[in-house]
């Protein structure tokens, strides 16, 4: 939880952000950034970002010499889970859970020349250790 800027209580936050995916090929490697941001779930004033690094290397199929690769992203999602066991094995009560906020992104690369290939890239970060933007 943080503190709204906006409404100036402690607000839970928003699951339905969109992330912002930006991300290129180049010499059979996706690379790019995902930034994901926490929103107040009153208001919608971004609260906590991140940002995920992508570098996935095409090992298989089309290196993309003397061709031109595209990569589209389909289907960006966020995701949200809470740590419910702890090392021991025991559970742990609600209001002591971890959060965990990351993404899901669908990658197509795809050819002039006829070639696909889908991919999923996941990660996700504890939401204490996003950077406060109030």
């Amino acid at each position: 939880m943080a503190r709204c800027p906006d409404c100036n209580k402690f607000v839970s936050y928003d699951n339905f952000t969109e992330p912002e995916v930006d991300v290129d090929i180049a010499e059979g490697l996706v690379s790019g950034e995902i930034r994901l941001a926490l929103a107040c779930g009153e208001w919608g004033a971004e609260l906590k970002e991140t940002t995920f690094v992508v570098d996935i290397k095409l090992d298989e199929g089309h290196d993309g010499v003397g061709h031109e690769l595209s990569v589209e992203a389909r289907d960006a999602e966020m995701t949200t889970r809470q740590g419910a066991i702890d090392k021991k094995g025991k559970p742990i009560p609600p209001r002591y859970r971890r959060t965990y906020y990351g993404v899901a992104v669908d990658f197509q690369v795809s050819c002039v020349c006829g070639f696909s290939k889908d991919f999923e890239f996941k990660d996700e970060l504890q939401a204490s250790s996003f950077d406060d933007l109030t």
